[in-house]
Order: structure tokens, then sequence, then C-alpha cells
């Protein structure tokens, strides 16, 4: 269930593990099967993480959606 997978991504960076929150996303990302689906949690944790550079490529990408 990719909603479970997304959940558990949440979960874990609020508690402050963005990296592991990341594999979660990533994960969903894949499973969505589609370049511009489940974009926002990626760009999420990629801008927790510090890297503004990714964050805005998944915005971009989103604006494209």
């Amino acid at each position: 269930m990719i909603l479970a997978i997304q959940m558990k991504g949440w979960c874990v960076g609020m508690q402050g593990d963005w990296k592991k929150a990341l594999e979660f996303f990533q994960e969903v990302h894949q499973l969505a099967n589609h370049t511009l689906k489940s974009l926002a949690p990626l760009g999420y944790a990629y801008a927790k993480l510090g890297q503004k550079e990714k964050a805005l490529e998944y915005i971009s990408k989103l604006e494209q959606r």
C-alpha cells in the first residue's frame, strides 16, 4: 500500500530522520510509476536535509504537473 509507506516516511521524518524518510518517499515515487507523481514529499525531505537544489528540482517538476 503506497499510502502506508508514505505515512511511514512522514512519521520517521517528523521524528527527525529525514534521510530514512527520503528512502520511503523514493519507494513511493517508484511505486507510483509516473515521473510527475508523489513529488511533494520528496521535495520536502530534500529541503529538510538541506539539499536546496534537489528540493527546487522537485518543486519545478510539481509546477510541470
